[in-house]
C-alpha cells in the first residue's frame, strides 16, 4: 500500500447553496407525502378524498399528534 493520493478525486470541502436548497426542498416534499402514504396503507382514504387534499391535511394531523403525545 502506498500513500499516493494523486488518483483520488477532488472533493469540495463544503456543499454549494444550490445543493443544500435542493435537499431541503426534497425533504419537505417527502415529509408532506408520508401521511398520505399512511392513509392509503391503513385504508383510511375514502373514494371521495382526493389525492390533492392529503398534503393540505397533513400539517393539521401532524400537529394534533404532536400535541397529543407531548
Amino acid at each position: 500500500m502506498s500513500n499516493d493520493t494523486s488518483s483520488t478525486p477532488d472533493v469540495p470541502e463544503t456543499a454549494s447553496s444550490g445543493d443544500v436548497a435542493w435537499v431541503l426542498a426534497s425533504t419537505a416534499l417527502v415529509w408532506i407525502m408520508i401521511p398520505g402514504v399512511g392513509y392509503f396503507y391503513s385504508g383510511m382514504a375514502r373514494k371521495k378524498m382526493h389525492v390533492i387534499d392529503i398534503p393540505g391535511d397533513a400539517p393539521h394531523i401532524i400537529h394534533a399528534n404532536w400535541v397529543r403525545t407531548n
